[in-house]
C-alpha cells in the first residue's frame, strides 16, 4: 500500500453559478472585494459611529457604557473559529462551496439589522447593543466564507486585502462625509440648533443596508476560482494515510478520519505560523490604545459631535495611504514591509506621547496623529495579509479565524480595555497610553526577522508530537501536576490543568474586585476672600490769593503698601471781591508720577488749564480682584502676594500735586488796583491694602467639603488578568491529555 490514498479530484461544490470567475478576472475581483466590503462594514461601521462618536460626544453617554458596549460588540469577533466551522464543514452547498455562505450571511446580516431603525441608543442602550451583537453572526459566516477563498483561491493577498481595507476606510468615509452633512447647519435635520437625531439614525441605517444589497447583487455575478493552494490545486487530489504526512507535505489532504484540533495542529506546522500567532496577540496592542484618540477628543480637546465627525473626514484621508502596506509587501516581500512600518509606528507614537506630555498645540497633535494612522495601518494590513499567506488552505476559514480572533481579542478587548482602565487609573494621562503603545511594534520588530515568508515558507517545520510533549513535561511540574506516562495519569494531568485554570482565572477574575474597588474621602478647604481693605489719602484745603497768589494741594502716596486704583482732584471758585464787573484769572496744574486716565478723555501724568473750575476722575485700569475657591490660606496668600508684584500694583506712587495760581484779573477791565479771590483744592487718592487673611478677622471666609470618590478599577483588573487564563485553560487541559505518539493519527 502507498503512503499516500489517492482519489480522482471531484469539483468542489454542486450547482455552479455565476458568471466571472474571481480567480482569473484581476478588474473583477477589484471591483467584487470593494463593493462587497463596503456592504459588509456599513452596517457596523455606522453603529460604531453611533456609539463612538454621537453616543460619546453628543448624548454624553458615560465612558465606562461606551467602552464597554463597543467590547461587547467585539464578541462575536472573538468566536470566529465557532462560526468557521459550518463553513469548514458544509461545502456541498447549491451556490457554490464558498459563495453560499457568503450570500446566506449577507442577507441574514441585512434583515437583523432592520430593528436598529426604531432603537434609541439614549434610552435603550443594551437592547441596541443586543440586536447589532446578534446581527453579526451571520455576518461572520460570510467573512469566514471570504477568508477560506483566501486561503486556497486567491491570488496577489496584498493587493486583495488592500481592497478590502479600501472599502472599510472608504465606506467609514462616504459614512462620515453623509453624516457631516446631515448634523451640518445647512442640513434639513438641523433646525436652530436643534439635530433630529432619530432621522438621521434611521436614514443612516438605510443607507448601509442599501449598499449591503448592492455586496448581495455582485455576489450573485460572482463565480469561485479555482484552487491554486492545497490538495485541490493539484491535478489529482491525494488524502494523506496519516496526520504526519499531512504536516510534511500541504498538498495532501486531511485524513478523513481527523479530528478539528488534530487538523488545526497540523495547520500551525510551522514556527512561522507560531510566531504569526504569538504577534497576533501583541502588535495590536497599539492598535487598542489608538482607540483612546477619541475620548482624547472629548476630554482633552473638548470636541463635541460635529467637530469629531470634521476632523475624522480629514484623519479618512491618511488612512487611505494607509491601504499602501499590502499593496507593497506584494512588491518588496511582506517582511520587509513589516520591519518598515514598525519603525515608524514607534516613531509617531512616540511622538503623539511627548505632544501630549508637554502640551503641544491642538493643531500639532492633530497633524501628527495623521502619518500615525498611516504608518500604523501599513504594519496591520500588512501583518493581516501574512495571516492568509501562511493559512493552511485545507483549512483555510478555521485557521485565519484563529489569528482573526486572535487579533481581534487582543487589539479589541485586552489592549483596548487596558487603555480604557489607564484612563482611569493615571486621571487621563494620555501621553502614558500612547508611550505604552510603542511595545506593539517594537515587538513586532524584533520577530519580523525570523518570519519564513513566500516561497521560504514551510522550511521551519516543528515536530508538533515533540512540542506537545514539552508542553506537558511543563505542566507536569506544576503544583497539580503528574507525569504523563499512562492515560490515566494524562487524565488526571487534564483535569487537574481545568481545574487549577479555572481556580487561578476566578481569582484573578474576583480577586480585583476586592483589592482594586474602595472609596476615598477627601476634604477640601475652600477660601474666599470678603473684600479689600479700601483707604484713601485726601488733601483739601481753601485759601484767599490775589494776583501772583497760589493754593497748593499736596499729597505723598506710600512706597511700601497698597495699589492705587482711582484718584480725583477739583478746584472750586469760592468768591472774589470785585464790586464791579470782572472776573479773577488763574491757572491750574495738576501732576503725578505716572500716567492716568483722565475724565477729560486723556491719558497723561499732568493737566494744565485756564480758569478752569470742577473736577476730575483718575482711572488707572485697575480694580479689586474678586478671590474666591481657594484651597488654602497659603494659596489665598499667594495670590495676594503675586498681586502686590502686578504693575498696577506700584503704579501712581509718590506725589500728587495741584497748584492754583492767580495770574491776573479782568475787574473794572483789568484796571482795578487790588482784586482778591478765594479758591477750594482738594486731592485725593484711593488704594487697596492687602487684606488680612487671618478668619478672626472677619476678611475671609473658610468653608470646607468632603467628596468620596469610588475607586472601581476590579472589574477592569480582573477581566483583563482572568480572560486570558480561562481562554488558555481549555487548551492547556486538552494538551494535557493528549498522548504525543498517538494524538495524529
Amino acid at each position: 500500500m502507498s503512503d499516500v490514498l489517492e482519489a480522482e479530484l471531484a469539483q468542489s461544490g454542486g450547482l455552479k453559478t455565476g458568471w466571472v470567475d474571481l480567480g482569473k478576472k484581476d478588474l473583477f475581483r477589484d471591483i467584487w472585494v470593494v463593493i462587497f466590503y463596503l456592504g459588509l462594514m456599513l452596517p457596523y461601521a455606522f453603529v460604531g459611529l453611533w456609539i463612538g462618536t454621537v453616543a460619546n460626544n453628543e448624548f454624553q453617554l458615560p465612558i465606562k457604557d461606551i467602552a464597554l458596549a463597543l467590547m461587547l460588540l467585539k464578541i462575536p469577533f472573538f468566536l470566529r473559529l465557532i462560526w468557521a466551522q459550518p463553513v469548514e464543514r458544509f461545502v456541498n452547498l447549491p451556490l457554490g462551496r464558498r459563495r453560499s455562505w457568503i450570500l446566506l450571511g449577507t442577507i441574514l446580516h441585512i434583515f437583523l439589522i432592520v430593528p436598529l431603525l426604531f432603537i434609541d441608543i439614549r434610552t435603550a442602550t443594551w437592547v441596541f447593543v443586543g440586536v447589532t451583537f446578534v446581527a453579526l453572526i451571520p455576518r461572520l459566516f460570510a467573512e469566514q466564507a471570504v477568508a477560506g477563498m483566501m486561503a486556497e483561491s486567491i491570488p496577489k493577498l496584498g493587493r486583495f486585502n488592500s481592497g478590502i481595507n479600501l472599502a472599510y476606510r472608504g465606506g467609514g468615509h462616504i459614512l462620515l462625509l453623509a453624516m457631516g452633512w446631515l448634523t451640518s447647519n445647512s442640513s434639513p435635520f438641523v433646525e436652530s440648533s436643534v439635530t433630529d437625531w432619530d432621522t438621521i439614525q434611521m436614514i443612516g441605517l438605510i443607507t448601509a443596508m442599501v449598499t449591503s444589497l448592492f455586496a448581495v447583487a455582485i455576489t450573485f455575478v460572482m463565480k469561485e476560482g479555482e484552487a491554486i493552494r492545497g490538495p485541490d490545486s493539484q491535478k489529482k487530489r491525494r488524502v494523506a494515510k496519516t496526520m504526519q504526512d499531512a504536516i510534511e507535505n500541504v498538498d495532501l489532504a486531511f485524513p478523513e478520519s481527523s479530528t478539528t484540533m488534530n487538523r488545526m495542529l497540523a495547520a500551525m506546522r510551522t514556527r512561522t505560523a507560531w510566531i504569526v500567532l504569538f504577534l497576533c496577540f501583541l502588535i495590536p496592542l497599539g492598535d487598542g490604545f489608538e482607540g483612546m484618540f477619541m475620548f482624547y477628543m472629548r476630554d482633552v480637546l473638548g470636541f463635541d459631535a460635529g467637530e469629531a465627525i470634521l476632523w475624522a473626514n480629514i484623519f479618512i484621508f491618511a488612512t487611505y495611504l494607509g491601504l499602501l502596506g499590502p499593496w507593497l509587501s506584494d512588491h518588496y516581500g511582506r517582511a520587509k514591509v513589516l520591519r518598515w512600518s514598525a519603525m515608524g509606528s514607534v516613531v509617531c507614537y512616540l511622538a503623539l506621547s511627548v505632544m501630549m506630555f508637554v502640551g503641544a498645540p491642538e493643531i500639532a497633535l492633530l497633524i501628527m496623529w495623521m502619518p500615525t494612522l498611516m504608518i500604523t495601518d501599513w504594519l496591520i494590513f500588512t501583518f493581516i495579509t501574512t495571516w492568509a499567506e501562511v493559512s493552511d488552505p485545507r483549512l483555510g476559514p478555521t485557521h485565519m479565524a484563529l489569528y482573526q480572533t486572535t487579533q481581534a481579542v487582543a487589539a479589541t478587548f485586552v489592549w483596548f480595555g487596558l487603555g480604557v482602565f489607564l484612563i482611569y487609573a493615571t486621571g487621563g494621562a494620555y501621553w502614558l497610553i500612547f508611550l505604552l503603545a510603542c511595545l506593539g511594534p517594537m515587538i513586532g520588530l524584533s520577530q519580523f526577522h525570523k518570519l519564513k515568508l513566500g516561497d521560504e515558507y514551510g522550511e521551519d517545520t516543528l515536530d508538533i508530537r515533540e512540542e506537545i510533549s514539552k508542553i506537558q513535561t511543563k505542566l507536569a511540574g506544576m503544583p497539580w501536576g503528574v507525569e504523563p506516562v499512562d492515560k490515566a495519569s494524562r487524565r488526571r494531568l487534564a483535569l487537574g490543568t481545568a481545574m487549577a485554570g479555572l481556580i487561578i482565572s476566578v481569582a484573578l477574575f474576583t480577586g480585583p474586585f476586592v483589592l482594586l474597588n474602595w472609596e476615598s474621602e477627601d476634604t477640601e478647604e475652600n477660601w474666599s476672600l470678603l473684600g479689600w481693605n479700601e483707604t484713601s489719602i485726601t488733601f483739601e484745603t481753601a485759601n484767599t490769593i490775589s494776583t501772583g497768589g497760589n493754593v497748593l494741594a499736596t499729597i505723598d502716596i506710600p512706597t511700601t503698601e497698597g495699589g492705587v486704583f482711582l484718584g480725583f482732584f477739583s478746584v472750586e471758585l469760592e468768591n472774589h471781591n470785585c464790586a464791579a464787573a470782572g472776573e479773577p484769572q488763574w491757572s491750574t496744574t495738576f501732576s503725578m508720577p505716572d500716567r492716568g486716565n483722565f475724565s477729560d478723555g486723556t491719558n497723561e501724568t499732568s493737566f494744565i488749564a485756564d480758569d478752569w473750575e470742577g473736577g476730575m476722575d483718575i482711572g488707572f485700569d485697575a480694580k479689586a480682584s474678586n478671590l474666591s475657591n481657594f484651597s488654602s490660606e497659603d494659596e489665598l496668600r499667594s495670590k495676594l502676594d503675586q498681586i502686590s508684584t502686578e504693575i498696577w500694583w506700584g503704579h501712581g506712587r509718590g506725589s500728587w500735586t495741584l497748584r492754583v495760581e492767580m495770574t491776573g484779573t479782568n475787574c473794572l477791565g483789568g484796571a482795578a488796583p487790588f482784586h482778591q479771590a478765594s479758591f477750594r483744592v482738594n486731592v485725593t487718592a484711593y488704594h487697596l491694602i492687602i487684606p488680612s487673611t487671618n478668619p478672626n478677622d472677619g476678611m475671609v471666609e473658610v468653608s470646607s467639603q468632603t467628596t468620596v470618590t469610588k475607586h472601581e478599577y476590579g472589574e477592569a483588573v480582573g477581566v483583563l488578568l482572568g480572560f486570558p487564563v480561562l481562554l488558555a485553560t481549555p487548551i492547556l487541559a486538552w494538551i494535557g491529555g493528549r498522548d504525543p505518539e498517538t494524538m495524529l493519527g
